[in-house]
């Protein structure tokens, strides 16, 4: 008899706990899912630097630079340097003119697989404005060209974006994979013709281990290169008026 009973007993509780594993099961494979998405940490982080000194170290000073001033120029003597201008522009209220430079860094904190798709711009203002333009002219050198996303402010709304990388065909995404610590940069430029100083946004927008995710950037200003009513060039200890040399 006692024998029948602990069987009987353990049959029923092996169909109960069955039963309670079936009726759980859903709820644990939430809280797993839950875990996961809470406690995962962010693959990589990414860095916006917009300083040339900082963009250009380590190359020869052969870049140029335009900055424009909404009244008139700077009395204080700008830096030999052109890549300096644009913390010494920035001190003195101006603006990078015709064109604006940053450089993307992403930095992976796990093993990752990173697919970077086209950014998102959108021009957030546009006023006209009225000023004058600081010019640095570099010495003469080959032309620096490195991987980047070409963007055309004034062109259209939203703006033209093109993906150049010398050796692929343009308009090809940018997709690597790094190790946990590894970098990889690319470069944004973001030109402007007309007669208007723009504020426009960026997304980054990137497929990272078969996750979606999307960045925020930040906004940034810029103005078109067809703004200023004259352009000056540093030469001695004074500002000259300056007028861009055209080829025939």
């Amino acid at each position: 008899m006692s024998v029948a009973l602990g069987f009987v007993l353990g049959l029923l509780s092996g169909v109960a706990l069955s039963f309670l594993l079936a009726f759980t099961e859903p709820v644990q494979r939430l809280v797993k899912r839950k875990g996961r998405t809470v406690f995962r940490e962010d693959p990589v982080d990414v860095h916006v630097q917009t300083d040339q000194a900082v963009i250009w170290a380590g190359l020869p000073p052969w870049i140029s630079g335009r900055y424009f001033f909404d009244d008139a120029l700077p009395k204080a003597t700008p830096p030999d340097a052109c890549v300096d201008w644009t913390k010494w522009s920035r001190e003195h209220g101006g603006r990078p003119c015709g064109e604006f430079e940053l450089m993307i860094t992403i930095q992976a904190k796990l093993d990752v697989a990173v697919v970077v798709d086209t950014p998102i711009v959108r021009v957030v203002t546009r006023r006209e404005v009225d000023g004058v333009t600081a010019t640095c002219v570099a010495v003469g050198g080959p032309s620096v060209s490195p991987r980047r996303f070409q963007v055309s402010l004034d062109a259209s709304d939203p703006p033209d974006i093109v993906f150049n990388d010398e050796g692929m065909e343009p308009g090809t995404l940018a997709g690597f994979s790094l190790t946990k610590g590894e970098v990889e940069r690319f470069h944004i430029w973001a030109n402007a013709t007309g007669q208007h100083e723009l504020e426009w946004s960026l997304e980054l927008p990137m497929i990272v281990n078969g996750d979606e995710v999307r960045m925020d950037l930040g906004t940034f200003v810029a103005v078109g290169g067809g703004a200023a009513s004259s352009e000056f060039l540093w030469q001695g200890d004074d500002w000259m008026p300056y007028e861009t040399p055209t080829y025939e």
